[in-house]
Parts: structure tokens; sequence; C-alpha cells
């Protein structure tokens, strides 16, 4: 399969991957140890509960136009990618205590793997080529 084709495929099954990720009740997966566990979302966090959700929709639309961008070789796009990825990794230090499944955990893991697909193919293939031309 052409990179390309599959760099946009990625981008298109990640897109939709980030709307499940945001908008489905993960609640409902849950068991009552870990709904109980759950309580105790965000305790010891140097943010409050408030402005996480804020955050995260921000974080959300972010993603969205990143991706759009992304598909069309938009060369602020990876750069936006690259910094929303590091943005994330601090968020989650200033978070506190995070209580999840194992199914939203594995999936939140493919998330972050496929961004790292797109980060090494956007600045590291013949893909990258893509992101010069006018």
């Amino acid at each position: 399969m052409n990179i390309k084709i599959l760099y946009r495929v990625c981008l298109i099954v990640l897109a939709v991957g980030q709307v499940i990720w945001f908008f489905f009740p993960w609640g409902l997966l849950y068991g009552e140890n870990l709904e109980a566990a759950a309580y105790f979302d965000g305790a010891d966090s140097a943010i409050s509960g408030d402005w996480l959700k804020v955050i995260s929709e921000i974080l959300f639309v972010m993603y969205m136009l990143t991706y759009a961008g992304l598909y069309f070789f938009k060369r602020w796009a990876r750069i936006i990618l690259v910094s929303l990825l590091i943005f994330g990794c601090v968020l989650i230090y200033l978070s506190g205590a995070y209580v999840q499944s194992g199914y939203e955990a594995a999936f939140g893991f493919l998330l972050t793997i496929g961004d790292g697909f797109l980060v090494g193919t956007s600045f590291f293939s013949s893909v990258a080529r893509d992101f010069y031309k006018v």
C-alpha cells in the first residue's frame, strides 16, 4: 500500500477514534469497584476539575483541526501535533489521579501510537515532501 494512502487512512481512523474517545460514555463499562474509584479522578490535581473539562474540550477541537490540516498537508499542522503531544504529557502530570477501565486505557494507547505514526511519517518519510508543495 502506498505510504500516502496509509497516512491518510490513519488520519481518518484517528479522527474517528478521537470522536469516540471524547463522546463515548466510558462509565457504562465500569464495574462497581471501578465506579467507586472514579470518584478520585482529579485528586491532588494542580488544575481544578472545571478547568480540566475546558482544556479537554479545547484539546479535542485542536486535534480535529490538526488532523484536517495534516490531511491536506499543511506545514503548521505538523508543529501543532507535536505541540499537542508535548502539552498532553505535561497535562498528565498536572491532572492528578485518574482512573480508567482497561478498554479506555487501551483505546487511548492506540490513539497515542497512531499519533506517533503521524509524527514519524509526516517528518521522516516521503510524505514529508508533500508538506513543502505549494
